[in-house]
């Protein structure tokens, strides 16, 4: 025989637990829209080479630049993500921290750096010159990965992926509210 407290009358004790409601398509788009809204990336950034110079540079690259880096970071789908990861509400500071613990591996490393070299071309000469000032070793073939720390590297590159993530929930946006119409 169940025991009856006062929080566990019969009434509650039989009754099922809640379902779960089903969000509409309104509620969905604003919860994408929310989202997207919430990763606006600045209009422009700044990153400190290993010299203590701080460049300040555009968050935004032209669409032939942003096409070859996602097609550079697609090849990267086979990499194995940290032991427990999952995307579901991944926010901005965690897309950071992942690729902080993903530029471990040799391959997501010296992708990074060429995305940002391709995003940010007039930064690899302005390094690039500081080093052939101050006689600085470097791989010519992929300088920032010698002239710049890696989460400056990454810094590069994230406002990238903000930017196209928040025009494209505009666009779904868009088309929802179109679709509703």
């Amino acid at each position: 025989m169940s025991e009856i407290t006062e929080n566990n009358t019969p009434e509650t004790a039989a009754a099922p637990p809640p379902t779960p409601e089903i969000p509409s398509i309104d509620e969905a788009t604003d919860t994408i829209k929310n989202l997207l809204e919430n990763l606006i990336p600045p209009e422009s950034i700044e990153v400190k080479d290993i010299f203590g110079v701080v460049h300040k540079l555009p968050s935004t690259t032209s669409a032939r630049s942003q096409i070859k880096i996602v097609r550079m970071l697609e090849e990267l789908k086979d990499v194995a993500l940290p032991v427990g990861f999952q995307f579901g509400g991944i926010q901005p500071k965690e897309i950071i921290t992942l690729l902080g613990t993903l530029v471990s591996n040799e391959t997501v490393f010296e992708t990074v750096c060429k995305a940002a070299e391709l995003a940010h071309p007039k930064l690899v000469k302005a390094v690039v010159a500081k080093a052939q000032e101050q006689d600085v070793e470097y791989d010519p073939d992929l300088p920032i990965a010698d002239l710049l720390p890696i989460e400056e590297a990454i810094a590069c590159v994230v406002p990238l992926f903000l930017s196209i993530a928040r025009r494209t929930g505009q666009a779904i946006n868009k088309i929802a509210v179109a679709a509703n119409q």
